[in-house]
């Protein structure tokens, strides 16, 4: 039992000495709040979860730009449904989910923090016949986590840049 112990510790502290971290919330720094998003309507679930994200990290929105510190700029979100692939008779089996979203970072003088980058989420979606009700749901909670997924990449870059 103190083996099983000592192997357990000895996991943890070789996990915390390479820097790993559980994927999770972010740590960002306070300088870039508080943060006008511009580009989203503050209605749609992506605003919604950087929104979360932002304040989780510290960092705090503000709807006036004039006290802004730092502007997320979304200029580009985008959700496309692409064919993957189709049966004998035409029918479409599978396809793919894509989401995009185009952003960059500015200061208060409008320069950028972080310069233009574009992050793609790609899911594939396979098309049954027989659960027609189905289809839309798994499609919108793909929807969700692949908005999740570009908000985490998001956020990992903001860290980067922070350091």
């Amino acid at each position: 039992m103190r083996f099983i112990h000592f192997l357990l510790l000895l996991v943890v502290m070789s996990l915390t000495a390479c820097g790993f971290q559980l994927r999770g919330e972010v740590k960002l720094s306070t300088a870039l709040g508080p943060m006008f998003v511009t580009g989203l309507n503050t209605r749609e679930t992506l605003y919604a979860e950087i929104r979360r994200s932002l304040n989780a990290g510290g960092i705090r929105i503000t709807q006036d730009p004039a006290r802004a510190r730092s502007w997320l700029k979304i200029s580009d979100s985008d959700f496309q449904q692409n064919v993957l692939s189709v049966d004998a008779r035409g029918k479409v089996v599978e396809y793919e989910l894509v989401q995009t979203l185009a952003f960059s970072v500015l200061d208060r003088q409008r320069k950028p923090i972080v310069p233009q980058a574009t992050l793609i989420a790609r899911r594939s979606f396979v098309n049954p016949e027989t659960t027609v009700l189905g289809k839309s749901s798994e499609r919108d909670r793909l929807r969700d986590a692949m908005q999740r997924e570009l908000v985490r990449k998001l956020m990992a870059r903001l860290q980067a840049r922070a350091r």
